[in-house]
């Protein structure tokens, strides 16, 4: 049975991380298509309408993913198809909608008073309809993630991206250049609306198809499963772990949006232009963010693994497991947080030009590489609360995160502009991650060893890179930008685990996380 188990959550974690990682590679792709097509001012341009969108995104999804995870695995929910599950449904279903109609309505006043910028309304209108598909898939991702059909859940977001690009492609190649049919805003007579209205076309229409596979992956995979009796969840039970949760996470959404659309007000009162405040707010939320976020797809696949597994052990009362399995899935992150700000920082041209064609994200990814371990951690340490019943604090710490950051764009970027906008990020991550690891000690016994968790991986790192240079820094010299990153980066991330496996002791290996006992 332990073999069976370890070799499910091996398996599931493979294809999670494969799945994230081609998700977050399409991210990157949209984004630096839209900077082909639109310059970085176009990305800051979606970057904004999108804050909105996922606004109206979070208040339809408000709870229903970790309701239906937490559901599944505390009651055995694989079983009941119409127990909670179903009134995960009903919730994801009646706030999808709600959440739809208004953005639908509101999204003339939302572009023109909000973003400035009335290129965003058509867009806005068109992302609407996808949020119910949004909310349900959240509900089902749940589902599936704690009842083990990690597979064909996988396969379903592969299909997903691939059908967004094919449809967006399509809608820039025959609808984004009659950018006549979309308002032209402050920020210049560009196609930069016509654009972003293309790409809201394929987003909308993978999100339905993706809702449709989605359904039927949990009705075959319900098939599969012995039909036990089907006692009701009570709704106390659901709105337990879905209030705190969806609240949180609206208030934060509302936080976050607020601070995003003031980030280009607070730039233009620094002296810089409309353009140049779109250009900043893109290069750093659309360009390097993604890109550094990009290799957690490994350690949040992991942790999202191994919330229902927590829950499990919190349920049946294993709680020197649970410090066990908090320690190394701290470590790991750490490990691999380190290493990856660690590239990302050598190689930040090399990624920049491989990715955007040119340097112009190179300085951002080198001022934000020092952030990457505290983001990281973040994830995780979020993550194992929610698992632990502790969502309630995560709810009030990203609140109070959130909160500063407002607070601070309004008092600290009108006079110092772009550097201010740094100093907010880096305060905002350390605030939401020391409240966050305080709590984790204090309901479990999680402990770090800092010369393996730390140490270790800045040498391995530092290592790795010094080894690269010397031996392939001078054979990529007249590769094309794309193909010697790939190589650099490739033997970089390659030497580092393979030292950080060699180096690292057998209780602190990955494989020692990943044992189900």
């Amino acid at each position: 049975m332990e073999t069976t188990r370890t070799r499910q959550v091996i398996r599931n974690t493979l294809l999670l991380t494969g799945a994230a990682l081609l998700m977050r590679s399409a991210g990157v792709w949209f984004n630096a298509l839209l900077e082909n097509r639109a310059g970085a001012s176009g990305v800051g341009l979606f970057g904004l309408l999108m804050s909105v969108y996922s606004l109206a995104v979070t208040f339809g999804c408000a709870g229903v993913r970790l309701s239906a995870m937490r559901l599944t695995a505390e009651e055995n929910d694989v079983r009941r198809r119409g127990g909670g599950m179903g009134k995960c449904f009903f919730m994801a279903l009646l706030l999808g909608i709600l959440a739809a109609v208004i953005l639908y309505f509101a999204a003339d006043i939302c572009a023109e008073r909000w973003l400035h910028d009335s290129r965003a309304a058509e867009s806005l209108r068109i992302l609407a309809p996808s949020i119910p598909a949004i909310a349900l898939s959240a509900a089902l991702n749940g589902y599936c993630t704690s009842a083990g059909a990690v597979l064909p859940f996988a396969l379903v977001q592969l299909v997903e991206q691939g059908i967004k690009i094919a449809i967006t492609l399509f809608a820039l190649k025959n609808f984004s250049g009659a950018s006549s049919a979309f308002s032209l805003g402050p920020y210049g007579s560009d196609n930069s609306g016509a654009v972003c209205a293309a790409m809201a076309m394929g987003i909308t229409a993978a999100e339905w198809i993706s809702c449709a596979m989605s359904f039927g992956v949990y009705a075959l995979w319900g098939l599969r499963q012995k039909r036990a009796e089907d006692p009701k969840t009570p709704l106390q039970a659901l709105l337990r772990i879905a209030l705190p949760d969806g609240l949180g996470a609206f208030a934060r959404g509302i936080l976050l949006t607020a601070e995003h659309l003031l980030i280009p007000h607070g730039l233009r009162k620094s002296g810089a232009n409309s353009e140049e405040a779109l250009s900043s707010y893109g290069t750093i939320h659309g360009m390097a963010l993604p890109l550094l976020l990009y290799p957690s797809a490994l350690m949040s696949a992991l942790a999202g693994l191994l919330v229902p597994e927590l829950a499990r052990l919190r349920t049946n009362r294993h709680p020197r497991r649970i410090a066990d399995v908090s320690s190394q899935l701290i470590h790991w992150t750490l490990t691999f947080s380190l290493g990856t700000a660690v590239i990302s920082f050598a190689f930040a041209p090399e990624l920049s030009s491989a990715v955007y064609g040119s340097h112009v994200a190179a300085d951002s990814l080198r001022l934000l590489a020092p952030l990457v371990p505290i983001m990281y951690l973040d994830m995780t340490v979020d993550g194992i609360l929610k698992g632990l019943d502790e969502q309630k604090k995560v709810m009030f710490y990203n609140v109070l995160d959130s909160l500063l950051c407002v607070a601070m764009v309004l008092l600290v970027l009108p006079p110092l502009g772009v550097k201010g906008y740094y100093l907010v990020l880096y305060a905002s991550e350390l605030l939401n991650f020391t409240l966050s690891a305080n709590r984790l000690l204090n309901v479990s016994d999680a402990r770090l060893k800092l010369w393996e968790s730390m140490g270790k991986p800045l040498l391995c790192s530092g290592g790795a890179i010094a080894v690269t240079r010397l031996l392939f820094g001078t054979a990529v010299a007249g590769m094309s930008p794309l193909l010697s990153a790939v190589l650099l980066l490739g033997w970089a991330v390659t030497l580092f685990f393979v030292l950080i496996n060699v180096f690292s002791k057998k209780s602190t290996r990955l494989a020692e996380l990943i044992r189900v006992r």
